[in-house]
């Protein structure tokens, strides 16, 4: 992943998401690595420089709203505001 992630950001990509889900939906074979959302973007976010992150939709029933919003203003903290 951070491979690609550094692609994006030396490529001029705008955005890059990842999604919250706890595994893969069965029309892409249900059985790759589907990683948590907000350990992917915080690491994203240290390993990029540019390219901004986010994710497209995030199950509020995982997560404490207020959980979800610091664990967020963290991430856009440490990425120079791209979150």
């Amino acid at each position: 992943m951070r491979r690609l992630w550094r692609f994006a950001d030396e490529r001029g990509f705008d955005w890059f998401s990842v999604s919250d889900h706890f595994q893969e939906t069965p029309p892409q074979g249900g059985d790759g690595n589907c990683f948590e959302s907000i350990a992917t973007l915080s690491a994203a976010a240290v390993e990029t420089t540019r390219v901004r992150v986010g994710c497209l939709v995030f199950c509020v029933g995982y997560r404490h709203p207020g959980v979800l919003a610091k664990a967020l203003s963290t991430i856009d903290h440490l990425s120079g505001g791209r979150a």
